[in-house]
């Protein structure tokens, strides 16, 4: 016996990688933080963790620098559609396609 579904449901986009629950007050997307150091100023992606033989380590991240992007704002968005194409797809593109 098939189980009945209703359209809504056919239709609806799942995600390939589940994005962690926002917080509170928090303006930037869960999964992205920003660096502001010295030697380090950019935004960091980590997404969806896995456990190894050391400890918990993040299945996907990048790291997208102010210098390689043109500044904050480019790397903010180079960022973002990185972190959409990964949760859309279920693995990282290739370097330099998102």
């Amino acid at each position: 016996m098939r189980k009945r579904t209703s359209r809504a449901t056919k239709r609806r986009k799942t995600l390939r990688v589940a994005l962690p629950k926002a917080r509170i007050g928090r303006r930037l997307p869960p999964g992205i933080v920003r660096l502001d150091y010295p030697r380090a100023r950019g935004y960091v992606v980590r997404l969806s963790y896995r456990r190894t033989a050391s400890g918990w380590r993040p299945r996907f991240h990048a790291y997208f620098g102010d210098s390689r992007y043109g500044g904050k704002a480019k790397a903010f968005a180079a960022a973002q559609a990185w972190l959409k194409a990964v949760t859309r797809t279920g693995r990282a593109p290739a370097r330099g396609a998102a």
